[in-house]
Formats: C-alpha cells, sequence, structure tokens
C-alpha cells in the first residue's frame, strides 16, 4: 500500500512539474516565433502597399519604398493577366523553383511562409494596384499580381535551435522532477509509514 501510494504521489507531482514545463516553453517559444514574423511580415505588409516608381538623376525609372524601418533584402515577383513572370531578372535557382510555387499562391494575401530545398520564403501577395506603369510597359497583358517575397532561412535557423533548447531543457526538468517528486513523496509518506508500522 505504502509504496503504491509512493509511486501515484511520485506520478503526480511530476506530471504537474512536466506540464507546467511545457506550457512555459510552448509560450516562450510561441512569444519568439510571433515576434520574429510579426516584424517580417510588417515589413512585407508595408513594402507592397507603398511601392511606387520614382526617377534617378539619369531620368531611369526605379521601383521606390519609403520605409523608415533597416532595410532587409527583399524581391518581387509581377505575374500578368496569363499567369506569366515579368521582370524574370531572378529567374535562377532557386527562383525558378519558388516563383512556379508561388504562381499557384497569387491569390494568398495574408504572408505566408514557403519553403524551397533548405531555405524558408515568407511572402505576400496583392493585386496589382496600377502604381508601376514601368513594370505594365514590360508585358502585352495587363499585371494581374505583385508578390514581395524575403528569406527567413536564418530566422528560422535561430527558432529551431531555441526548439530544441527549450526541449532538451524541458527533458532535464521532467528527469528531475521525477526525483524531486519521489524524494518529496517519500518525505510526505515518512509519518504515514511510521503509523503503518506502528499499527502492525
Amino acid at each position: 500500500m505504502i509504496k503504491r501510494t509512493l509511486v501515484r504521489m511520485t506520478i503526480w507531482n511530476s506530471t504537474v512539474v512536466f506540464c507546467l514545463l511545457i506550457m512555459l516553453g510552448g509560450a516562450l517559444y510561441g512569444l519568439a516565433r510571433y515576434r520574429i514574423y510579426s516584424d517580417i511580415d510588417r515589413q512585407l505588409v508595408f513594402n507592397i502597399d507603398h511601392m511606387y516608381q520614382t526617377s534617378l538623376n539619369n531620368r531611369e525609372k526605379v521601383t521606390s519604398i519609403d520605409s523608415k524601418d533597416p532595410e532587409r533584402f527583399m524581391m518581387a515577383f509581377y505575374w500578368d493577366s496569363n499567369g506569366t513572370l515579368i521582370q524574370s531578372v531572378y529567374y535562377k535557382w532557386p527562383y525558378i523553383l519558388l516563383s512556379s510555387m508561388l504562381r499557384e499562391k497569387q491569390n494568398h494575401i495574408g504572408p505566408e511562409s514557403i519553403r524551397v530545398g533548405k531555405k524558408t520564403y515568407r511572402f505576400v501577395s496583392r493585386p496589382y494596384q496600377g502604381n508601376l506603369p514601368v513594370v505594365e510597359k514590360l508585358s502585352n497583358t495587363p499585371l494581374k499580381t505583385v508578390q514581395i517575397f524575403t528569406e527567413i532561412s536564418a530566422e528560422m535557423y535561430y527558432l529551431n535551435r531555441l526548439l530544441w533548447s527549450i526541449s532538451i531543457g524541458i527533458g532535464i526538468g521532467a528527469l528531475l522532477s521525477i526525483i524531486t517528486g519521489y524524494a518529496l513523496a517519500r518525505r510526505a509518506l515518512i509519518p504515514i509509514q511510521k503509523a503503518w508500522d506502528k499499527q502492525q
């Protein structure tokens, strides 16, 4: 009876501590992931909603974005109504595969992640708003969609490292909780054990 109670108390104490560790670890990972993604998504949405064309001193037309945030390397795909990629200067691997995957996601308005090989990209799509006349001249058909994307492989790497660290910490914490739970249960049962022995 005493041994059975000891096992039950150990399992109960360990389970409570283990659940708390999972909740804390999950909250930490979720917060880190949210902050990283929200910053990237905010920049993507701002950039695609504030694209316009301006003239340089040599009268060359370029696409510009007024942003006070630190610059992050981003690229754009322009699609016409036939689903043809315009201004295919980025047509080199992995962008060939990336473009074929993004072609199918032109109607996905919200920021999303997409994996190409070992690299991960975050992108956002918008219907063309008529604010890039120079790009329009590159196609014989009307522009349909503008997509802006950026590579987030480094952020994903650190998130995975964080997840592994949290998992290892939970594993060590679970082991310690079992040992501690057993010791606490054994100590709590000392008076019961003495009473049982006395009754015997």
